[in-house]
């Protein structure tokens, strides 16, 4: 006789629970005297009966319908007699009662390929915070010097402000997963989540003065526009991505982060349209004399260089008068 595994009371993260027949027919339901017993309120106290045939196939009758039972996503309908005819079931098959849903397997049935852990400590129940911390360290003496050296004033109260701004916003994201991760997977993998934010902070320190560059190059404004958005979802898919690799068990997190990214992305650049005025009087060019950063330490006020250019434009007048 071969055996069927029914999968039931799955939470992602943790250990499946599982019933393998040792008969030619299980009962399912509420009550204590089914061979699997489910405490949910939308079932029936006998709710399904799955037998095996003399072929060893798996057919499947309805005892109660109280409420809908769906095989596959579709609803079973009844007859012209108000009974539902048993109907086969197969080894995959997903079958859903009350707000429990039911997973059917084979002895043989061919499971997924062995999921690779990104890097060992995922399989660890905690991890250290000293290499969190010295990460941290050396992103905020990065992120200031850069800060410092493409910064004329040099105003260390701005940029202080900006960062315990931006440093509360991260820590309750990061922590808010952390609890996801502690309810679904029982472990919050806090450490490798901020591990993961700090890797893309440095990203976006290193990529967001391009804006300016591209915006110089092009003259536009709208080129260093679609580039912070193209930043911003970058930057966003992978947190997320990550977020939900560690703190969830979904099998296609890149799918996911972008999906929900895009959807994020694009309802803010909607709303950026919708209230942009229909008439501007302004042009759509770059205001960007040059990137201040391009100056590499040596940035000056606009007023020095405007000083600059109106020296070169004294010379090349006096040029001209002498060729005169």
């Amino acid at each position: 006789m071969e055996q069927i595994i029914i999968q039931y009371g799955v939470t992602q993260g943790n250990v499946a629970e599982l019933l393998r027949s040792n008969d030619k027919e299980v009962f399912i339901g509420r009550g204590f005297d089914n061979t699997l017993v489910i405490q949910d309120d939308y079932i029936g106290p006998k709710q399904l009966r799955i037998f095996q045939t003399e072929d060893n196939s798996w057919w499947m009758d309805v005892l109660n319908q109280t409420n809908d039972v769906i095989l596959n996503g579709k609803v079973l309908e009844a007859n012209d007699q108000q009974h539902i005819d048993s109907v086969q079931i197969h080894s995959g098959d997903k079958i859903t009662i009350g707000r429990t849903t039911l997973s059917v397997y084979a002895e043989n049935h061919q499971v997924e390929k062995t999921r690779k852990l990104l890097n060992r400590s995922l399989n660890q129940r905690s991890s250290g915070f000293i290499f969190p911390i010295i990460l941290m360290c050396l992103f905020l003496a990065f992120d200031f010097t850069k800060y410092y050296l493409l910064t004329s004033d040099g105003s260390v109260d701005r940029y202080i402000i900006l960062n315990l701004g931006s440093a509360m916003l991260v820590g309750m994201w990061l922590g808010l997963w952390g609890i996801v991760g502690r309810i679904v997977r029982r472990n919050s993998h806090f450490g490798q989540q901020f591990i993961a934010a700090i890797f893309i902070l440095f990203m976006l320190s290193i990529l967001s003065p391009w804006a300016s560059v591209m915006e110089f190059n092009f003259s536009n404004e709208t080129v260093s526009t679609v580039f912070n958005y193209a930043l911003a979802f970058l930057a966003m898919s992978l947190m997320l991505k990550f977020n939900l690799l560690f703190a969830t068990n979904i099998r296609r997190t890149n799918l996911v982060a972008v999906s929900i990214t895009g959807l994020i992305i694009g309802a803010v650049v909607s709303y950026q349209v919708y209230i942009e005025d229909e008439f501007i009087a302004i042009a759509d060019y770059s205001e960007t004399v040059k990137p201040h950063f391009m100056y590499l330490g040596q940035s000056e006020s606009m007023d020095q260089y405007l000083a600059e250019i109106q020296d070169v434009m004294q010379e090349v007048d006096g040029l001209a008068k002498k060729t005169e």
